[in-house]
C-alpha cells in the first residue's frame, strides 16, 4: 500500500547536513554578533555579552535531548586544552583565568574531555569538611544527589543551630565527625555534586541555567568570580565561544570561508 503523509503541525524531519551546518552558522552568527560588538559595549558590561553567547553554546555542544549538533557534524570533534593564567585564592582556591590560548591541533581533545576539565577548584581533602553546613547550602547538595545517596548523605548528619550575622539559622552537623568512613563518604559525595570543582560544563549549565525563560533571584558569587579581572574582557564564556568556532572552522568542511577575521581576534588572545 502506497502511503502518502498528511499535512500536519507535529511531524518533524531530520535535517540533511547542509541543514544542520546552515542551524549551526545561525547559532555561530549569535556569538559572533556579541563578541564583534565587545569594543563598543565596553567591558563594563561583559556580563550581557557572556549571557548571550553562553546559550548558543550549550545547544551547540550539550544538547541533552539528541546527540549534540557539533557531534551531529563532527562525531569525533575536538576542542583546545583550557590553558590560561593560573591563580591561586584564599582557601586552597586554584582558578584557570581567561584569556585561554589555542594550542596546537594535534594537542587538542575530543568534547566530553574537554567539558569534564576544572576551570576552579578548591585543593581540600577529607580533613577540610565544614564543621556546619547551612541550611540552604545542606538543601542544594541533597537536590545534585540520587534518591539513594540523598537518604545516605542525610543520615551522616544532624541538624545544629547557628548564629550567622547576628542570626540564628539552621545548619547540619556530622553526627559522627570522628569517624573516618562516614566522613570519606561525606567528602565524595560532595565532590560528586560540585561542591569543590567547578568544571567547564557545570560552568556553562550555570550561567546558561540563569539566562533561562525566569529571573533567578539566586547566584553563586564565586561563579561569578570566575570571570576574573573587570578590564580583561576575554572572559571564560567568550574563549570558549572563539575556541568552538575556531576548532570547528577546522574540522567540519563548509566553515572554511566563516568569519575570516577570527583569526585576528584568536591572536590578541
Amino acid at each position: 500500500m502506497e502511503y502518502e503523509p498528511e499535512l500536519n503541525f507535529i511531524t518533524e524531519f531530520k535535517l540533511s547536513k547542509n541543514g544542520m551546518l546552515a542551524e549551526l552558522k545561525k547559532e555561530f552568527d549569535i556569538i559572533r554578533l556579541a563578541i564583534t560588538h565587545m569594543e563598543e559595549i565596553g567591558s563594563d558590561h561583559k556580563e550581557l555579552i557572556d549571557r548571550i553567547v553562553v546559550m548558543p553554546l550549550r545547544k551547540i555542544m550539550f544538547e541533552n535531548q539528541h546527540t549534540p549538533l557539533i557531534l551531529e557534524l563532527c562525531p569525533n570533534f575536538k576542542m583546545p586544552l583550557i590553558s590560561g593564567i593560573s591563580f591561586e585564592g584564599e582557601d586552597k582556591l586554584h582558578i584557570e583565568l581567561a584569556p585561554y590560548s589555542f594550542g596546537q591541533i594535534e594537542n587538542w581533545i575530543i568534547l566530553e574531555e574537554w567539558a569534564n576539565q576544572k576551570i576552579a577548584y578548591f585543593d581540600k581533602d577529607v580533613s577540610d569538611i565544614p564543621d556546619v553546613i547551612p541550611n540552604m547550602t545542606f538543601q542544594l547538595i541533597l537536590n545534585k544527589l540520587k534518591r539513594q545517596e540523598k537518604a545516605e548523605f542525610q543520615q551522616l548528619f544532624t541538624s545544629v543551630e547557628i548564629e550567622y550575622k547576628g542570626e540564628q539559622i539552621v545548619g547540619y552537623g556530622r553526627v559522627k565527625p570522628e569517624d573516618i568512613l562516614s566522613n570519606k563518604k561525606i567528602f565524595e559525595l560532595m565532590k560528586k555534586v560540585g561542591y569543590y570543582d567547578l568544571t567547564v560544563y557545570d560552568f556553562i549549565k550555570y550561567l546558561s541555567d540563569k539566562r533561562g525563560a525566569h529571573i533567578d533571584m539566586g547566584i553563586a558569587p564565586l561563579v561569578k568570580a570566575i570571570n576574573g579581572d573587570k578590564e580583561n574582557k576575554f572572559t571564560p564564556i567568550i574563549c570558549f565561544g572563539l575556541q568552538l568556532i575556531y576548532a570547528s572552522k577546522k574540522q567540519i568542511s563548509g566553515l572554511d570561508d566563516y568569519w575570516p577575521e577570527i583569526i585576528d581576534i584568536v591572536e590578541r588572545t
